[in-house]
Order: structure tokens, then C-alpha cells, then sequence
């Protein structure tokens, strides 16, 4: 989506059961993404472990401008 700030996009890939979540947040903007996830695995932001436990599912983190490549261990 191109908004008034810039390019706004997401997408997903899963390998395996690795699920890999790439977001794109435009310049003076910032983003609440959900990560599907469990608390047996941790969620990884850019390859450096979170330290952040799910509720019902998901990890959820704000973050402001820029490209940030997420990856979860997901159940097959």
C-alpha cells in the first residue's frame, strides 16, 4: 500500500515450520505487528531472540520506520 508517508507492506513465507514475516513501516510512522507464536519457541527480530511471551498466539511489538524480518517456530 502507498500511503502518504511511503510504501506500507507485508509478507510471509513459511519454510519447514519456521514462519518468516517481513514488514515494511514508511518514514514518521510506526506499526503494531503480530507475530504468530507460542511460548515454547522463541520469536526472533531481525536473527536477536525477544524477550516477549505470546498472549493467545501471537507476540505483539511496535516499532517505528523501517524493514524488520521476524521468524517463529509454527506448529506444522
Amino acid at each position: 500500500y502507498h500511503s502518504i508517508n511511503g510504501e506500507i507492506s507485508s509478507s510471509w513465507r513459511k519454510d519447514s515450520n519456521i514462519l518468516r514475516l517481513t514488514v515494511l513501516i514508511p518514514v514518521n510512522s510506526k506499526a503494531l505487528v503480530y507475530v504468530p507464536a507460542n511460548n515454547i519457541y522463541p520469536v526472533y527480530l531481525d536473527n536477536k531472540r525477544l524477550d516477549k511471551k505470546s498472549e493467545n498466539g501471537y507476540v505483539s511489538i511496535e516499532l517505528g520506520s523501517g524493514k524488520y524480518t521476524f521468524s517463529s517456530m509454527i506448529k506444522k
